[in-house]
């Protein structure tokens, strides 16, 4: 139901645009290279491309029924050589322009599928987040994207993007800018074959290196080599920094292992101690220990039991005289410490470089040749596509470096014509595909670039995206980084290099979940007694289950199928409920039986359309005798268009949108019973149902169809998606009346309805409320029928949710 939600979103979005006469693009297309395909296929003993093509099939039908408006003509799958030997373009572009490199790194592999993972797939536990297995530390050769290089561009134009603060928070997080200084220190390494002579401590608190107690390097840091370290020191730091390494970018636990090496503090000449830590920024940092300023540093220390102060040094009331002076950070410390070497580096992050090496078979080849003479050689252009190798074994995991592979791998270089020469034998991370393929979207069928830069510049950058908070630091972080470098290389012409303008995150789907008591083992549902739904008891023992809301899984056997319930109350239905039941930010809690709501509207508007068009042009309504007129239903109607238009522009609150839809309906069927006979009074309502329907049709696009034939609105050739969005008369919205409140010495004594336009003159709205029929019983003497003299007259705003007006009187005792 994740999948009914988010399509159905972007289809609404989509549909009013087309309504608005805008060309829209709203394409789809297949993110299907990768371990969960890879996996999956080895599972049922069938090739990954034969099983991805066949949940493609089964998708497309699935995205059909949604009633979706894909334009399936620009239709891309990430495992289509035609789209993959692009993505190997691209990999080769950034290696020419210097932002793919390959070195050796401490890397978390996972034991289960075989492969390298990224920081960002390793959750808070140190587990893969797919496979679910303890990651192990491994140190590999490995390409990586130079992402850092636009790390300043990629913080400081968040501000510019029409993005959720959330998201740009979780990304700045992640960027992690962070200022301050560095400080030299000498090493004392005694027992080393090569010692460092000195090493460079950043800090973000200079006022505290006074107090510093032991300096704290990454996990990477050049130290930590076993000629600069004690040589009994070697064993034991190096495979404790290989356990640690990566930490700081998931959930350190503050570990750490001492090196052996002291660094001479330049103003005290204390020896302070140097640690390997796992909450050091960055791999190849040296950070100060201050436990006096920094928590985690004062936990560090007191684990570890390094001694140090718990108390700021004696120059701190000089130090915060001199801020106030409006000194900088750094002129203040060289004004209190002249004898320290204080450099200031260049702006560090927390962002490491791209790691998109993967030892799987089912990804992108990387376009790389290893030649003995050479080295690493790129394939030429013209030679792309590097094709996957066929006819694999595809028996177990890790296949891509079975002999198999290797044997097929074998090439001649393209450089030298070396024979000994082989292709790479990774694949890319499939996040690499998909952070490119907004630019394909515009000409998918070109076969000489990337995509005609004509048409990129006319369609791009994206007016909106509409995808999961869960993509913030990946995908969106990465097809950021990718736009950037396509608006250096002159290929995109968009603000910033930004490919997403306006992003819109929807919430999850929530499914009602049972679990045991005492096991909390996930139930079934036919293990189940829901007979009574308010009080589902467990078969085989009685008990009541512990009944929660969680993201459907069918590990915890909540999920819906979207093919069922659509069968069940329709398409159009469906959509309705998933876009009523909650904004599109906040969860959604699915209740099946909910859904028959949406049916029973749909049924009134359906019944309603087609007795207006059986209604005599000149005939009489029923007689209820309501005293709605035709004035009322025209701001009423156009009220609608005014709210419904506001929420698919502005706000993206569908549900509110839905909700003015429902109330318009209440108002034309109230209309369509009033008494009043006439040409003006039918055309006023078949009007009113026309801007319903068209204003239907991006919700529910099946019955809104129907409806506008019924109505005679189009002939047989003709869409109410070609029909124009209806657009707001505000003429008409100009009569609308609110209700104000009239206070006579702080009592309520009546209301009055007054015109919309007259709320902002309060002259007026004190006149009015005279003249009323309350005015004429609280405001003049019963007994002379002179007017009560007034004091004092306050009009007011009414309450949260009211639009009118309170206004008090306050007569003279």
């Amino acid at each position: 139901m994740g999948h009914v939600r988010v399509y159905t979103i972007a289809d609404v979005i989509a549909r009013f645009k087309t309504m608005q006469s805008l060309q829209v693009l709203h394409p789809m297309g297949w993110d299907a290279f990768g371990l969960p395909a890879e996996n999956a296929a080895i599972d049922h003993g069938v090739h990954p491309r034969s099983w991805t093509d066949s949940n493609i099939k089964r998708m497309k039908h699935n995205m059909r029924i949604m009633g979706t408006s894909f334009d399936w003509s620009r239709e891309l799958s990430t495992c289509n050589p035609s789209y993959y030997r692009w993505t190997q373009h691209l990999f080769l572009r950034l290696y020419r322009a210097g932002l793919v490199y390959q070195k050796e790194a401490v890397v978390n592999w996972d034991p289960v599928d075989q492969t390298v993972l990224a920081n960002e797939q390793v959750d808070a536990s140190g587990r893969a987040e797919r496979s679910g297995a303890l990651v192990e530390k491994r140190k590999l050769k490995q390409w990586f994207l130079r992402i850092t290089a636009f790390a300043d561009e990629l913080l400081h134009d968040l501000d510019q993007l029409d993005w959720p603060s959330n998201v740009k928070q979780l990304q700045a997080n992640w960027i992690g800018r962070i200022e301050g200084v560095e400080v030299d220190f000498t090493l004392h390494s005694e027992g080393a074959k090569s010692p460092l002579k000195k090493i460079s401590a950043f800090t973000t608190n200079p006022e505290s290196i006074g107090s510093s107690a032991y300096i704290a390097v990454g996990t990477g840091h050049p130290l930590i080599s076993e000629h600069h370290l004690p040589g009994d020191h070697v064993e034991t730091v190096q495979k404790a920094a290989l356990s640690m390494s990566g930490a700081h970018a998931m959930q350190p636990h503050l570990n750490g292992v001492f090196t052996g090496v002291y660094a001479i503090h330049p103003q005290t000449s204390k020896l302070l101690p140097v640690y390997v830590a796992d909450y050091v920024e960055a791999d190849d940092m040296a950070r100060l220990g201050n436990p006096a300023y920094d928590e985690r540093d004062r936990e560090f220390a007191d684990k570890y039991g390094i001694p140090h102060s718990s108390t700021q040094p004696s120059d701190q009331d000089a130090w915060e005289q001199l801020v106030r002076a409006g000194l900088s950070r750094r002129k203040i410390h060289v004004r209190l410490h002249p004898v320290l070497s204080l450099e200031p580096p260049p702006i560090l992050y927390k962002l490491r470089d791209w790691l998109i090496s993967r030892q799987r078979y089912w990804g992108t080849p990387i376009p790389i040749v290893h030649c003995p003479t050479c080295g690493a050689v790129p394939v030429p252009d013209d030679q792309l596509p590097v094709l996957l190798s066929e006819g694999i074994n595809l028996s177990s995991r890790g296949v891509a470096s079975s002999p198999d592979v290797i044997e097929r791998s074998n090439c001649e270089c393209p450089q030298c014509k070396n024979a000994n020469a082989y292709r790479d034998l990774d694949t890319m991370d499939t996040f690499v595909d998909s952070a490119w393929y907004w630019l394909r979207y515009c000409d998918p069928d070109n076969t000489v670039e990337l995509a005609s830069g004509t048409l990129a510049k006319t369609l791009l950058p994206v007016d909106v995206y509409v995808g999961g908070v869960e993509h913030s630091i990946m995908h969106l972080l990465y097809a950021r980084f990718i736009g950037k470098f396509l608006q250096r290389e002159g290929i995109v012409d968009m603000p910033n290099g930004e490919p997403f303008l306006r992003l819109l995150t929807q919430g999850m789907v929530q499914g009602r979940t049972y679990r045991e008591p005492g096991t909390e083992r996930y139930l079934k549902k036919d293990e189940l007694d829901l007979s009574a739904p308010d009080r589902p008891v467990i078969k085989k023992t009685g008990e009541e289950p512990l009944v929660s809301w969680e993201k459907m899984s069918k590990s915890k056997f909540n999920g819906v199928d979207p093919s069922v319930i659509i069968n069940q109350h329709g398409t159009d239905a469906t959509r309705l409920y998933v876009l009523y039941k909650a904004a599109p930010q906040d969860e959604l809690a699915w209740d099946d039986k909910a859904v028959v709501g949406m049916e029973r509207w749909l049924a009134r508007v359906w019944k309603m359309a087609h007795e207006t068009v059986r209604t005599p042009r000149h005939g009489a309504g029923n007689g209820i005798g309501t005293d709605l007129n035709e004035t009322q239903l025209k701001v009423a109607t156009h009220t609608a268009v005014e709210e419904v238009t506001t929420a698919l522009t502005t706000t993206y609150g569908f549900h509110v949108a839905i909700a003015s839809l429902i109330k318009l309906t209440h108002t034309i069927e109230q209309f369509a019973f009033v008494h009043n006979e006439g040409e003006t009074s039918i055309s006023a309502l078949e009007e009113s149902l026309s801007i319903l329907v068209r204003m239907l049709a991006p919700f529910a696009p099946c019955i809104a169809e129907e409806l506008w034939h019924v109505l005679q609105k189009a002939t047989a050739e003709e869409s109410v998606f070609q029909a124009r969005w209806p657009e707001v008369d505000h003429d008409v919205l100009k009569k609308r009346s609110v209700v104000c409140a009239i206070m006579v010495n702080g009592k309520t004594r009546g209301t009055i309805v007054v015109p919309e336009t007259a709320l902002s003159d309060t002259a007026l709205l004190e006149r009015l409320a005279r003249e009323s029929n309350v005015g004429a019983t609280w405001l003049v003497d019963k007994k002379n029928g002179q007017a009560k003299i007034i004091d004092r007259v306050v009009v007011g705003k009414a309450g949260k949710s009211g639009k009118g007006r309170v206004i008090s009187f306050v007569l003279r005792k």
